[in-house]
Formats: structure tokens, sequence, C-alpha cells
């Protein structure tokens, strides 16, 4: 942690040097290290506030209560990051009381630096520090910096630490497992939020058709039944109403995203049926494949939110049907390269036309 106390003495402001009085408690050491004031403003802007309230003069005195080698790495950081990096290779561990010195000390560019370097290493640190207890702000900036690929790796992990799962498991292994779903899904969570965030969307469900869609996105994509009613509405002479759908979806006003995923959260009622967030198997298909969390309960885990979410917020132009769609639906493309072939057979009575595409796509019709 780090704490501190500024004082001053007169003289000229130009040229001021800094006089930082370091003291390690742990270690019972302090040690002075004289820096230009204009640096310390810069580079260190928690002091700014202090030192603004000071007349111009001459050497300002800073005492900080901070870890030695944290503040000396501190320091460098203002001539470059090249030896801070250097430092962070050579011992892993000196990355999160970095990252939270920083941060108190305002050094935005060394704090970002800091949620790279933990994001890129998450399995390492999953497993050596509690990243659960971060405060919100710098968990929440090294979530954002996390890859996908790097959750997935998380993932599984767990996933292989829950197969070795065995009634002589130890107590200490059962607590890095549930330490480690807890930050999956917090940081899944946080993935979420940044998602929409970044991509100035939200998630709406189609008055029309009753799919989930972009709202951001809500001009490029067609909606089937919004065609439909559109059609519908036409005048009889051809002109459309302006009542209509125009092709596209409508979001639903009586449906809400944060009180679906709160929904999808405490019940496992959309594993069973199609409640994903998004059209098709959603979240109840991802859940039928057998990778069930530690510790999630009876409803979907924010891992499988997060997806079906991804899945309808991206949007993709296809061109072979030219046209968008959301990435949930990348294998579901309607072109077929040449017309079908109808087959027709008479089974109990009923007659059943089959619709076969060269491309092995197969419909069925019953009448």
């Amino acid at each position: 942690m780090v704490s501190a106390i500024a004082s001053q003495s007169g003289g000229s402001r130009a040229a001021q040097l800094c006089a930082l009085h370091v003291v390690d408690s742990s270690r019972g050491q302090t040690k002075t290290f004289h820096v230009h004031l204009d640096k310390i403003t810069s580079s260190m802007r928690y002091f700014s506030t202090y030192l603004q309230r000071t007349k111009p003069g001459g050497p300002v005195d800073i005492s900080v209560h901070c870890d030695l080698v944290i503040f000396e790495l501190l320091l460098t950081f203002m001539e470059g990051p090249g030896d801070i990096m250097r430092a962070l290779m050579r011992d892993l561990s000196l990355a999160i009381p970095i990252y939270i010195s920083s941060n108190f000390l305002k050094m935005d560019g060394l704090v970002e630096l800091c949620a790279q370097f933990i994001a890129s290493h998450l399995p390492h640190f999953a497993s050596t520090a509690d990243l659960v207890a971060l405060p919100g702000e710098l968990f929440s900036r090294f979530a954002k910096a996390v890859p996908e690929a790097k959750l997935e790796e998380l993932h599984e992990l767990l996933q292989a630490s829950n197969a070795q799962d065995s009634p002589s498991i130890s107590s200490r292994k059962q607590h890095q497992a549930s330490k480690l779903h807890a930050l999956l899904s917090r940081l899944y969570k946080h993935k979420l939020e940044h998602v929409l965030q970044s991509l100035r969307t939200t998630v709406c469900r189609c008055a029309h058709c009753g799919a989930m869609y972009s709202s951001a996105n809500a001009h490029r994509l067609s909606c089937a039944a919004g065609t439909k009613l559109q059609a519908a509405q036409a005048s009889p002479a051809g002109k459309r109403s302006t009542g209509g759908g125009g092709g596209h979806h409508k979001a639903d006003p009586a449906w809400n995203l944060g009180e679906h995923l709160a929904a999808l959260r405490a019940s496992n009622s959309s594993r069973a049926n199609s409640a994903g967030v998004g059209s098709g198997e959603g979240v109840a298909g991802r859940a039928a494949d057998g990778a069930t969390e530690v510790g999630t309960g009876a409803g979907a885990s924010w891992r499988e939110i997060f997806w079906d979410v991804w899945g309808v917020v991206h949007v993709f132009w296809c061109h072979r049907c030219s046209s968008f769609f959301p990435a949930q639906e990348l294998n579901m493309c309607p072109f077929h390269p040449e017309p079908p072939i109808f087959m027709s057979s008479k089974t109990t009575g009923r007659c059943v036309f089959v619709c076969v595409y060269v491309c092995m796509y197969v419909c069925m019709y019953v009448c």
C-alpha cells in the first residue's frame, strides 16, 4: 500500500527537485530519492493535488510509505517501460503490487501495462493470486484486456481439474477449483459488459419473430416474420402500410435484457428448452454438451451467457446470399447453388414432399 505526505520549503519554482522519502515498514528501511518535480506531477498524478496547493519555491519533501522494491520500479517507469517489463518477466509476483500501487499513484500508463501483463499471463495469476479480491476498478480494467482465448484456456484448466475429481480429492484442491470458478464467472460477466459497451449496443427481442438481435444492427438484419407482416399489410395498390415491420426486427417493449439474464442465472428452464439469449439452441444447446462447471447451480453459467450474447451482437456479411447475419447463424446460410429436387411418397394416407438440394440440405413438407 502507498501513502504519502508532502511539505515544501522556500526557493525558486524552476527546475525544482522533489525529495521522496520512501518508508518501507515491513523491512524497517527508509530511502530518499531526488526527482524533478515536473516528472513527479506528470507521472504520478496522485501528488499533483498536494503540490498544486503549495507556493512556487524550492525543494519539496514527500514522505511515501511503500515497499522499497516496488517504488524503485515505479520510478524507473518514468524513463520508459523497459526496466519494469524486464523485472516483471523475471518475477511475475511483482505484477499485482505494482498494479495496485500504480493505480493509487494514478500512473495511468503503468496501470494499463500491468493490466495487459496480468491478462496475458492469466493462467499463472489465476493459480497464484486472488484476483477476485482486486478492487472493482482494477478487476474491470484487467478483465477488459483478457482475450477470449485466455478465458477458454482457463475454462479448460477447470474442466481438466473437474475430470480428475474423486471422493479422496483434497480440500485444498476443492478450494482452488472453487476460486477458479468464481474468477471465471466474474471475468465472463465483465467481458459481457465490455463487449456491449465496445460495440455500443444491447440485445433486444423481436416483437415479430421472438429472436434476439443487436440493437445497433437492427437496420441490417432481416426478419422473416416482419417481412410477412409487411406483405400482409400491403395495400391493394401495392403500397406498403406504415404500420408494418419493414422486413426488419422490431423491439419488444415488454422485454428487458437484464431481467432475462437474471432469469437465465436463476433457473434451469433455459437448459430444457430454447430460451437462450439467441435463436436456435442458445444456452440450452451448449449446456447439453456435458461441460458442467463447478458451482453453477441450476442456472446458466456466465460463460454460456457470454458466448450466446457474443453470437447475437457480432454481425457479419455473407457473400453467398448477400445479407447480414449474426454470428450465431454462421452455419445457417439459406443460399443453395442449384434448384431443389422434389420427391414425394404416400405413407399412412399422408403425402410427404421431400425437398433435396445439391448441398445436401433437406426440407420436408407433410400434407
